[in-house]
Order: C-alpha cells, then structure tokens, then sequence
C-alpha cells in the first residue's frame, strides 16, 4: 500500500483523481480532510476502514460518445475511449470487456453496467428519445446487449422486451435481485431496477449494513426514522428485532417502490412504514413519536432543516454521506440541537479517488 496503482489510462482518465498518491498518502488526506471537518468538536479518533486499492465496483456508468466507451476527461475535455478500469471488480471487468466487443451505435449517451451478487449483468441506457426509437427500429444493437445481460432503457427504466411480431418494446420496470443487505443479522437479497441507485461496490456495502446492524443491535431502538432509504439498503440492516418499526422517506418514486416490494418480499411490511415525497421541502409530514434513532443518507444537498425539526428528538443519529460539503453544515444542526459525536468512521469505498464515504453515530447529550 505504499507504492502507487499503476494505471495505462491515468494520464488522461479523471476518474481516479488521487492515483498520483501512495494509498497511505490517500488515507492521510482523508483523515486530514474529515478532521478538518470535526474542528472544533470533541470527537473520538476518526477510524478508517480500507476495503482494498482497487477493483471494488460492481456498478459502472460511464459515456458512449459516437465510438468512444469511457469518462469525459477534465484533460482533454472530451469523452476518453476507456478499454479496461483497475477499479472494476473481476466480475463487473469481465462484463465490460464482453459489452466492448460487440458493435455499438455511433451514438452519444449514458450507461450504466452493473454485475449482482450472484454475477448476473445488467445495463441501463439513457439516451435521447429519438436514438432509442432507433435502437429498437433496428433491433440488432439490443438483442446484442439481451445476450449478455438484462437491458432496461430511459430515465423511466423501461424494460426492453420482444413482442409476439418479433419486434423490441419496452414495458414497465422490473425488478430484480441486483444487491443485497442484511436483515436481523441475515444477508438477503434486495430487488431493484438495474438504474436505481446502490452502493457502488457490493464489498463496501457488505462491510457498511454490518456495521448498522451492529449499531442497530446494541441500541435496540423502537421507533427509527430513515431519510433517503433508498431501496431498503440501511433500512433493513437497522431493523433490531420484530418489533421494531422504521418509517422511510424517499423522494425517488421507483427506489420507495422497491423499498415496498423488498418488505413484503422479505416478510416486514408491517415493520416499515413508507413515505414518498421531498422531506427537505414538505414541512406537513407527521413523523412517529417518539423517534429512538433518526437515520440518515442524504443525497448531495444533505438534510436540509429536517434536523431542526423540534417535533424530532431522537436520542440517536446515525449518519452516512459521500458529500464531506453537506455533512459538514448538517452536523453543525447536530451539535447546535444537543448531540454528540460518540463514533466515526472514513469507509474507503472509492480508493484512488478523494471520495470517500463517512459514517457516523451520534447521541443526545
């Protein structure tokens, strides 16, 4: 860990922004950074959790760009032709390689290739309504993706089908077993579309729900709120035993709807209560009294003023973000309404990069 990754593609990939540093190095900024962030605070030694350097993703999204398959470059300012990525775990790198030997449209859009737990791939396509009437019209650029994996389409994640003509269409999302979490300490599996937001790397999320669950477990909490549950990921983890009760908030309509097919399909659906809306913005919402844990994942805006709610004043927070910007004004609410840092942690889910995703239990002074 004391040498730098060797890369072909980092004199023009900016993917990997701190590959020019030693890992060591890396985890230094890092801590650096977050402790930057704590200033001021008592808080406890900031503990840091290594996954590996490299080859941890089982999710990629990059850009098709007219024969180019890769990410804009913030060198060359363009879209990079991207031939292999030392962050892709083996799986997910065998299903790159494969998409990047069939014959692809000259064509400018997104992608995202995911691998599940089990190995199976999917893809996702965003592009523009007219390409992808095109794309069907035409048909043989699909079937070539329907041989390697499942294909969804569009930002409605359509599902592509064939029709009893032999034509292609699309229907309505399905869903499908694409990640997984844990459930009263039991790994399960969690259905979602292949376009729904995970964790990027099945390893770190692994490691990330057993470290809730174990929280979860020792507070033994009631009554937990969650905001941005996503499809379920921390929501299930957090579930202490039978009788505890979680209300969801999501904003994305097709992660809640996940979220509630994932609690009948894992028997809890009287456990979890979901709600559908932005949280940041609607101050009509009635959360359950009283809340013992108050979960958070927030997307890069982080919580908004949900934290000076004075109807909320749970005697636990657990914290999770990817954003160091956001948390660092949330947790100011944190300390300004009675709470105190008791333990925290850097998940180095995005080795090679100044990402880095932080995690944090706090409690009522």
């Amino acid at each position: 860990m004391n040498e730098k990754l060797d890369c072909p593609h980092s004199y023009f990939c900016s993917g990997c922004d701190a590959i020019t540093h030693t890992y060591q190095t890396q985890k230094a900024l890092k801590i650096a950074r977050l402790e930057q962030i704590l200033a001021g605070l008592s808080a406890p030694s900031i503990q840091f959790q290594s996954l590996g350097t490299h080859a941890l993703r089982s999710r990629l999204d990059f850009t098709m760009d007219h024969g180019r398959l890769g990410l804009f470059s913030h060198i060359t300012k363009k879209i990079e032709d991207l031939p292999s990525c030392l962050q892709l775990s083996p799986e997910l790198g065998n299903a790159y390689l494969h998409f990047r030997n069939i014959q692809h449209p000259r064509l400018k859009g997104s992608i995202r290739l995911r691998v599940s737990p089990k190995g199976e791939v999917g893809f996702w396509l965003d592009f523009s309504n007219e390409d992808v009437k095109s794309l069907l019209e035409d048909k043989f650029y699909l079937l070539e993706l329907q041989k390697l994996g499942f294909v969804e389409i569009g930002q409605r994640h359509k599902a592509l089908y064939t029709k009893p003509d032999g034509t292609l269409g699309v229907k309505t999302p399905e869903f499908y077993p694409w990640s997984k979490s844990l459930l009263f300490s039991k790994s399960v599996e969690l259905l979602s579309t292949v376009a729904s937001f995970t964790q990027p790397s099945h390893i770190s999320n692994g490691w990330i729900t057993q470290k809730i669950s174990e929280w979860s477990l020792a507070l033994q909490p009631q009554n937990i709120l969650e905001f941005g549950s996503g499809i379920g990921n921390l929501s299930f983890a957090s579930l202490a035993n039978s009788k505890t009760q979680l209300t969801a908030l999501e904003f994305d309509s097709l992660s809640f709807e996940a979220l509630q097919l994932n609690a009948r399909t894992l028997g809890v659906q009287d456990q979890i209560n979901g709600l559908n809306g932005d949280f940041r913005k609607d101050s009509s919402v009635t959360f359950p009294e009283p809340v013992d844990l108050l979960l958070l994942n927030p997307a890069r805006n982080g919580v908004g003023d949900l934290l000076k709610n004075p109807k909320l004043n749970p005697e636990h927070v657990i914290y999770m973000s990817c954003y160091p910007e956001s948390f660092a004004l949330d947790i100011q609410n944190l300390v300004t309404g009675g709470y105190s840092l008791k333990e925290i942690w850097i998940v180095d889910q995005f080795p090679q990069t100044h990402h880095m995703e932080i995690l944090g239990h706090w409690q009522r002074i």
